[in-house]
Protein backbone atom coordinates (compact mmCIF):
# COMPACT_ATOMS: atom_id res chain seq x y z
CA UNK A 1 0.00 0.00 0.00
CA UNK A 2 2.91 2.40 0.83
CA UNK A 3 4.72 2.44 -2.56
CA UNK A 4 1.21 2.50 -4.27
CA UNK A 5 0.89 5.76 -2.13
CA UNK A 6 4.19 7.54 -3.04
CA UNK A 7 3.67 6.73 -6.68
CA UNK A 8 0.81 8.47 -6.81
CA UNK A 9 1.83 10.97 -4.35
CA UNK A 10 4.94 11.58 -7.08
CA UNK A 11 2.67 11.38 -10.05
CA UNK A 12 0.05 13.71 -8.92
CA UNK A 13 2.38 16.08 -7.38
CA UNK A 14 4.81 16.96 -9.81
CA UNK A 15 2.99 19.24 -12.19
CA UNK A 16 2.53 21.70 -9.25
CA UNK A 17 6.22 21.61 -8.66
CA UNK A 18 7.36 23.26 -12.06
CA UNK A 19 4.07 25.35 -12.33
CA UNK A 20 5.84 28.29 -11.34
CA UNK A 21 8.12 30.25 -13.19
CA UNK A 22 11.51 31.08 -10.97
CA UNK A 23 12.28 34.66 -9.75
CA UNK A 24 13.80 37.27 -12.27
CA UNK A 25 17.56 37.34 -11.73
CA UNK A 26 18.83 40.47 -10.33
CA UNK A 27 19.90 43.16 -12.68
CA UNK A 28 23.11 45.32 -12.36
CA UNK A 29 22.83 49.06 -11.92
CA UNK A 30 24.22 51.49 -14.81
CA UNK A 31 25.43 55.24 -14.15
CA UNK A 32 24.88 58.12 -16.89
CA UNK A 33 26.49 60.75 -15.63
CA UNK A 34 24.90 61.36 -12.03
CA UNK A 35 21.88 59.28 -12.13
CA UNK A 36 22.15 56.01 -11.76
CA UNK A 37 19.93 53.40 -13.10
CA UNK A 38 17.98 50.55 -11.59
CA UNK A 39 15.58 48.13 -11.90
CA UNK A 40 14.05 46.72 -8.90
CA UNK A 41 12.02 43.54 -10.67
CA UNK A 42 9.10 43.42 -8.47
CA UNK A 43 5.61 43.38 -11.19
CA UNK A 44 6.18 40.98 -14.14
CA UNK A 45 3.39 43.40 -15.50
CA UNK A 46 5.51 46.30 -15.69
CA UNK A 47 8.87 47.64 -16.18
CA UNK A 48 9.99 49.84 -13.60
CA UNK A 49 13.34 51.49 -13.19
CA UNK A 50 14.00 53.38 -10.55
CA UNK A 51 16.44 56.56 -10.88
CA UNK A 52 18.31 58.14 -8.31
CA UNK A 53 20.49 61.16 -8.31
CA UNK A 54 23.45 60.37 -6.97
CA UNK A 55 24.36 64.19 -6.45
CA UNK A 56 21.10 65.71 -4.82
CA UNK A 57 20.18 62.16 -3.50
CA UNK A 58 16.86 62.72 -4.87
CA UNK A 59 15.22 59.46 -6.40
CA UNK A 60 12.23 58.59 -8.86
CA UNK A 61 10.33 55.54 -10.76
CA UNK A 62 9.57 55.61 -14.30
CA UNK A 63 7.44 53.37 -16.22
CA UNK A 64 8.90 52.05 -19.48
CA UNK A 65 6.64 49.16 -19.96
CA UNK A 66 3.21 47.34 -19.35
CA UNK A 67 2.21 44.32 -20.55
CA UNK A 68 -1.61 43.55 -20.18
CA UNK A 69 -2.22 40.17 -18.67
CA UNK A 70 -4.82 38.15 -20.46
CA UNK A 71 -7.41 36.12 -18.23
CA UNK A 72 -7.29 33.01 -20.43
CA UNK A 73 -3.66 32.25 -19.72
CA UNK A 74 -1.77 31.96 -16.46
CA UNK A 75 -0.38 35.24 -15.14
CA UNK A 76 3.45 34.26 -14.60
CA UNK A 77 3.67 33.16 -17.67
CA UNK A 78 2.82 36.84 -19.38
CA UNK A 79 5.79 38.42 -17.35
CA UNK A 80 8.13 39.99 -18.75
CA UNK A 81 11.02 41.48 -16.57
CA UNK A 82 13.62 43.30 -17.14
CA UNK A 83 16.88 41.36 -17.96
CA UNK A 84 19.67 43.44 -18.99
CA UNK A 85 20.14 47.32 -18.26
CA UNK A 86 23.02 49.42 -20.44
CA UNK A 87 23.94 52.97 -21.65
CA UNK A 88 24.06 53.34 -25.55
CA UNK A 89 26.87 55.48 -27.31
CA UNK A 90 24.32 58.43 -27.19
CA UNK A 91 23.96 58.33 -23.15
CA UNK A 92 20.86 56.67 -23.59
CA UNK A 93 19.47 53.76 -21.27
CA UNK A 94 18.88 50.94 -22.82
CA UNK A 95 16.64 48.31 -21.45
CA UNK A 96 16.16 44.45 -22.39
CA UNK A 97 13.31 42.25 -21.09
CA UNK A 98 13.78 38.66 -21.08
CA UNK A 99 11.14 37.86 -24.00
CA UNK A 100 13.78 39.80 -26.40
CA UNK A 101 11.98 43.75 -25.92
CA UNK A 102 14.26 46.22 -26.29
CA UNK A 103 13.57 49.97 -24.76
CA UNK A 104 15.59 53.20 -25.02
CA UNK A 105 14.86 55.80 -22.34
CA UNK A 106 16.55 59.42 -22.90
CA UNK A 107 16.54 60.85 -19.71
CA UNK A 108 16.49 64.48 -20.94
CA UNK A 109 13.28 63.04 -22.51
CA UNK A 110 10.22 61.72 -20.42
CA UNK A 111 8.55 59.48 -23.05
CA UNK A 112 10.20 56.17 -23.59
CA UNK A 113 10.71 54.62 -27.08
CA UNK A 114 10.10 51.38 -27.68
CA UNK A 115 13.33 50.06 -30.14
CA UNK A 116 11.98 47.90 -33.78
CA UNK A 117 14.19 44.28 -33.97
Amino acid sequence: MKPLLIVLICLLGTPWAFAKRPPPKPVEPVLIGALEFSAPNTNGCRGIISIRDTLAGTAKEVILYRIWISPLLEEDVQWDFVKSLSVSKDKYLVLKTEKGRTYIYNPNDPLPRKKRK
